[in-house]
């Protein structure tokens, strides 16, 4: 691209600029993470041909990908204004529209894209088509379009998420104590779905699941009529949906999602505040369903029960995710083939790929880039003069060729608080070549069984610090808070450097973490301050006791308490001391019932209630 571009302009340095090249040097400069750049000649081109379409959908992509929805939808109209046969603004506004959470809109483009033919080796068109049908609960639709995909395409990766989709669609009514998907879905099936390996190339085939028509799906039509207990549900989980929208490039607002997130946070923050109650008054530990748990240390069979740990947190949040977008590979990594756990299967995200600089997360490149430096001066064998060749390095090739011209990783590491003086395999920094002339540099968290057994021993030392702090002699009525959001923080920063789920880590990470201040009556009144990312803070820092620092102003700042009589009269007081003030964030107390006395778990028992709230306008 870096070539391209040079020929581009030096094409225009001889001819002139027309419409023509400004079109595509903006489409190399979007392809080098020039965004303003690239903007800028998208507009002229505009300006020089006002009827070119393909300029419009390149800018519409380009603001989506930059997180500016409004921007983006106006170019995709634009672009479609044009040529109103133009299937791939179609296709790429339904995208658009199915990331912001206006799943009903989605429908009609990729229905519209597929009429005109439109022509994607990947078929993504019918695929996330099939994907918004079913996050609506129209699952025969859904699994009938992906059949088509299998039929034209056998090796497409629609034949696992086809598989998904019938057991998802079999166990909508299912009560959610009584079963876990990460425990019913063939390891094979989520591993093909994370991987897209071709259905041969897997150690064994999944057995096909029958088709369960004998489920009635949710109502078809836009309109979704909620009742008081549900309305009351979400002006109670409403005020916690801030934390999940990050302020900054790439990340659109998907209300949906908010959605979701809101009322994962309340449930998981209402079995969280039952469990330390409940050790409060002397009566044990709560006990949960094993067949809820996706833990494998649990049979999964009939009335069996076990004592609440913090995987039984995380599951809630997880399922949430799970249901709400089956487009995303949430799946714990512990529940893939035994093989793929054993060899550091785990999520890998790049900042930088090829000579794309990653929109979303290339403003942690510097950070990256000196961690990285740091770690290989200690972690390899270096003579004197490697590692002032190292500490001088400005760029990737230069580190690699230091490497020998191979691919290489190193391990930021992460300190535990659990076993003072051990520590543990955090992140890997990864650089791998990529021809012809650039490098993928990219973060990787591998889920390796003895990583998992340390990591679980330090979320199980955090949750037994939490219930000292909470169901201890003082209880929450007499926390202080600035422990409690400390321990949150903490929390999190263990869960997003373990990373446990195959996708979906970072979004459970602050689900925990405001489920966690909820239950303690406190919670955050505005979302991560502009341009951070606490999860890439926190696995590029070893020490938690330095990500709290890191974090602790803008936190304490952002601290609340939770309204008078938001959880009833289960305590005599409203939550934790300290000099918090109350939130004012969200719809006013009304009365109706408190987060004590409205269960999120009686009045969305399973799939079908999930999906149907996550409707509801």
């Amino acid at each position: 691209f870096r070539r391209a571009l040079a020929d581009f302009e030096e094409a225009g340095r001889l001819a002139g600029l027309n419409a023509t090249l400004h079109n595509y040097i903006g489409m190399t400069q979007a392809q080098l993470g020039m965004c303003q750049e690239a903007l800028g000649h998208y507009d002229e081109c505009i300006a020089l041909d006002p009827q070119h379409r393909q300029v419009y959908l390149n800018k519409a992509q380009l603001t989506k990908e930059m997180g500016f929805a409004d921007e983006a939808l106006d170019y995709y109209n634009r672009a479609i204004a044009v040529d109103p046969k133009y299937d791939h603004a179609y296709h790429y506004r339904g995208h658009c529209y199915y990331l912001l959470g206006r799943v009903q809109q989605a429908i009609p483009d990729f229905k519209k894209a597929m009429k005109l033919g439109i022509d994607l080796d990947n078929e993504l068109s019918p695929y996330l088509h099939a994907m918004a049908l079913q996050s609506l609960g129209f699952f025969s639709a859904a699994v009938s379009q992906l059949e088509e995909v299998v039929n034209r395409k056998p090796t497409h990766h629609s034949h696992y998420a086809k598989e998904v989709a019938k057991y998802v669609w079999a166990n909508l009514d299912r009560d959610f104590r009584e079963f876990n998907l990460d425990a019913g879905v063939d390891v094979y099936v989520k591993h093909g779905m994370c991987s897209h390996d071709e259905p041969g190339r897997l150690p064994r085939a999944p057995q096909p699941l029958p088709l369960p028509r004998h489920v009635p799906e949710l109502p078809k039509g836009r309109r979704i009529d909620l009742d008081d207990q549900e309305r009351h549900l979400l002006a109670l989980s409403a005020r916690f949906e801030v934390l999940v929208q990050l302020r900054t490039q790439g990340f659109l607002p998907n209300r949906r999602q908010h959605r979701m997130f809101g009322l994962a946070v309340l449930q998981t923050a209402q079995m969280l505040r039952r469990h330390l109650l409940q050790l409060q008054r002397g009566d044990g530990r709560l006990r949960v369903p094993d067949a809820a748990s996706s833990a494998p240390t649990y049979s999964g069979g009939n009335n069996e029960h076990h004592e609440l740990g913090w995987r039984d947190l995380a599951d809630v949040v997880a399922r949430w995710r799970q249901i709400s977008e089956p487009n995303d590979t949430v799946w714990w990594i512990d529940r893939m083939p035994r093989a793929a756990f054993e060899e550091g299967f785990g999520l890998q995200t790049p900042m930088f790929t090829g000579q794309l600089k990653v929109v979303r997360y290339y403003s942690y490149y510097d950070r990256g880039f000196a961690q990285l430096k740091r770690c290989m001066m200690q972690q390899q064998q270096l003579t004197r003069e490697e590692k002032k060749r190292c500490e001088e390095a400005t760029t990737l090739s230069e580190l690699y060729e230091l490497r020998g011209g191979r691919d290489f990783y190193v391990v930021s590491p992460c300190e535990s608080t659990a076993v003072p003086g051990r520590t543990m395999e955090g992140t890997r920094l990864t650089v791998v070549a990529q021809p012809p002339e650039g490098f993928t540099f990219s973060i990787r968290t591998p889920g390796m069984p003895n990583r998992w057994e340390q990591f679980d021993e330090e979320l199980t030392a955090s949750m037994g610090r939490i219930e000292a702090l909470l169901a201890g002699p003082k209880g929450i009525e007499g926390a202080d808070a600035s422990a409690v959001l400390e321990e949150a923080m903490s929390l999190f920063y263990y869960w997003v450097q373990f990373a446990p789920l195959a996708r979906g880590s970072a979004a459970c990470g602050y689900a925990l973490m405001q489920a966690l201040l909820a239950a303690a009556g406190l919670t955050l009144v505005e979302s991560v301050p502009q341009g951070r990312q606490l999860d890439w803070e926190a696995i590029l820092t070893p020490r938690v006791a330095d990500f709290q620092d890191e974090c602790r102003d803008w936190a304490t700042s952002a601290l609340r308490r939770l309204p008078q009589g938001f959880w009833g009269g289960d305590l005599a007081s409203p939550g934790p001391t300290g000099d918090v003030p109350e939130s004012t964030l969200g719809d006013p107390w009304e009365a109706g019932g408190s987060a004590g006395e409205l269960l999120v778990e009686d009045a969305v028992p399973n799939i079908r209630a999930l999906l149907h709230i996550l409707r509801a306008e």
